[in-house]
């Protein structure tokens, strides 16, 4: 099916999508001030930066992962265990490491230091 064709169903779903969201944020305000969301929306582009650098530097291991050991569920779908376990790993370490190490990251995780 040709692109060109499902324009006005496009703009259909985009509003229907946008209505929904601020239908959410006028009644729930509190959904949208979670605080790992707030910390990617005030450092946008070092986390594009990081995220590039991250694709960069595992692509070639998730590609590798994924030719060691893929699960095949029917004719076209694959399942890869051990790349998904890397993601699975890899996200929260990251997430985790600033406060771990006792810096402002994951800033809604308190950490007591000696009593």
């Amino acid at each position: 099916m040709d692109k060109g064709h499902l324009r006005p169903l496009r703009l259909l779903n985009f509003a229907a999508v946008l209505a929904i969201i601020t239908f959410l944020a006028s009644r729930f305000r509190n959904w949208f001030q979670y605080q790992p969301v707030c910390y990617l929306g005030r450092h946008s582009l070092e986390v594009f930066s990081l995220h590039v650098v991250l694709l960069l530097l595992f692509n070639p291991l998730g590609a590798y992962l994924n030719s060691l050991y893929a699960i095949q569920l029917s004719a076209t779908v694959y399942a890869y265990p051990l790349g998904t376990l890397l993601l699975l790993v890899l996200v929260p370490a990251l997430y985790l490491a600033p406060a771990l190490k006792g810096g402002k990251g994951a800033g809604f995780l308190k950490f007591r230091r000696g009593a």
